[in-house]
């Protein structure tokens, strides 16, 4: 469990424990996946991520296409 029961007036702890969220115990590559899985489906930053993500993998799509027409404008010049 991630939560304690503690005494109203003296703060001591009464029962549970805190674990280091929920990667605590995860490899690597399994807390990387979650946190990619995460931003691919829009659930980090609610819309401002997802408009975030949408405009940037707008402009890395772009990138191919206007790559080839800067080289053809440049072939057809030379």
């Amino acid at each position: 469990t991630d939560h304690y029961h503690l005494d109203r007036y003296t703060g001591q702890v009464l029962s549970g424990h805190f674990e280091n969220g929920p990667h605590a115990e995860a490899s690597t590559f399994h807390t990387l996946h979650a946190l990619v899985y995460d931003v691919h489906f829009g659930t980090v930053w609610g819309l401002p991520g997802r408009l975030l993500v949408f405009f940037a993998s707008l402009i890395a799509a772009s990138l191919p296409i206007t790559g080839f027409i800067v080289w053809w404008n440049r072939r057809k010049s030379n």
